[in-house]
């Protein structure tokens, strides 16, 4: 028998293994995925490392915890309660400028109001309208 190149057989099934449930349980975590497939939590952690090495697998910090997915299959970012209620302000009563949203929001700091608006703007969700200095939003 000649030199093992590569994942053994066993290997090679284990990895099919934890491809079928990462596809089956999307945004699982490493403990969880060891108790589906009844294995060591350190098996699974290598084996899920490896596997994101390789980019067969996603994985996405959730606070302290991390989530697994297989590259498509992921769960939309959450959006920020935040983002949305300035995304609102501005279809109620755009165009508006920075300071009136700065003003509706006033606990919030100036540098967020401005960040908030300009992921709105990223994302194609508002438009920025400048003359000379002023800057107005409204909704697309």
């Amino acid at each position: 028998m000649g030199p093992c190149l590569g994942l053994s057989r066993v290997s090679k099934e284990f990895r099919v293994e934890v491809l079928r449930a990462l596809k089956a349980h999307p945004g699982v975590g490493v403990r969880e995925l060891a108790r589906l497939l009844d294995r060591p939590t350190m098996t699974v952690s290598l084996e899920l490392r490896q596997l994101a090495s390789e980019g067969a697998v996603l994985v996405r910090r959730r606070g302290a915890a991390k989530a697994h997915y297989l590259p498509g299959h992921e769960e939309p970012e959450p959006v920020p309660a935040q983002l949305v209620a300035v995304l609102d302000f501005v279809r109620r009563h755009g165009p508006v400028a920075q300071r009136d949203v700065k003003a509706a929001f006033a606990t919030v700091p100036r540098s967020t109001v401005a960040h908030r608006l300009e992921r709105l703007v990223a994302a194609g969700l508002i438009r920025e309208r400048r003359q000379g200095r002023a800057v107005s939003y409204e909704a697309r």
